[in-house]
Formats: structure tokens, sequence, C-alpha cells
């Protein structure tokens, strides 16, 4: 599974694929492996496996805020952006709770074409300090924002080279 999520951050989707599907052999029912298909899946443009998939895990584990958050994502990138929504309300009714991380909601901004509402999402994630930050220079969701100063910003003041 490390081999495919590096793949993934590599943006080498189909050879993340291989290596996360021959994991999915070994372990059918893990729901980390399965959330980081839907990541590839997403990424892949493969949006109805990456749907599947998502559901699987919802279906074996119950639903929480990290798939629901690329779950819309998902949505979002496919064309199904009422879908989308829907779920990104939940998810800010649970951040409110402190039930859905800052981070999520970022992603699915982004996913969704709103840039000037996911800053102050990835702002909330570096005051919380956030630990899946650390990806944020690598993570290809992020990509529509990276010529922003503002990400630019954000990735000098968690100090990351260059």
């Amino acid at each position: 599974m490390n081999v495919g999520v590096r793949l993934y951050y590599a943006r080498q989707y189909s050879l993340a694929l291989k290596e996360l599907q021959k994991t999915l052999e070994l372990y059918p029912d893990s729901n980390l492996l399965l959330h980081n298909l839907g990541h590839v899946y997403l990424q892949a443009g493969m949006y109805e496996e990456a749907i599947a998939t998502l559901q699987k895990a919802e279906t074996l584990y119950g639903s929480n805020a990290h798939n629901r958050a690329l779950l819309a994502e998902v949505y979002a990138a496919s064309g199904r952006r009422r879908e989308a929504q829907r779920l990104l309300e939940e998810l800010l009714r649970q951040a409110k709770q402190g039930k859905a991380h800052a981070r999520d909601i970022a992603g699915v901004y982004v996913a969704l074409g709103e840039k000037e509402q996911a800053f102050p999402w990835l702002e909330k994630a570096y005051e919380a300090r956030d630990p899946y930050l650390r990806y944020v220079k690598v993570d290809p969701r992020l990509d529509p924002l990276r010529s922003d100063p503002r990400f630019q910003q954000l990735l000098q003041r968690m100090n990351f080279p260059d």
C-alpha cells in the first residue's frame, strides 16, 4: 500500500492502481486501502470506480468525515455538483462539532473550483497543526492552488524546502 501511495503522490496513477489493487487482493476490506484507492481513482478520472470504492468503505466501516469529503471531491470532479454540495454542507455542520477536518473541507472547495473558499480552511488546518498537511506540497488534489501566492506562503510558513 505504501508503494501505491507514493506512486500516487508522484502522479503515476496507473502504477499506483496496480500496486493498490494487488494489495486489495490481500486485504479486501481495509478501510485505509479503500480510501487510498479512491484517491487514485479520482486522479485517474475513474469516477464511478472511486464512488463504488468509497461506498464500499462506508458499507464496511460506516460513514466518516474523511471518506465523505473524498466522495464529495469525486462528485465535484465528475460533474455531480449538487451531490458534492450536499456532502459539503454535511461536513460544514460536522466541522462545527469538531467531527470534520478543515483540510478535508478545503479539498472539497478545491474540487468545486472554489479556491477562495479553500484558503481559509487550509489556514484553519495549519493553525490546528493538522498532521495531514505534511502532504500539502505533493498532494495532487491541491494542484489548482499551487500558482497562488497564498499557497506558496503557506509552504514557506511550514518550512518546506523549495
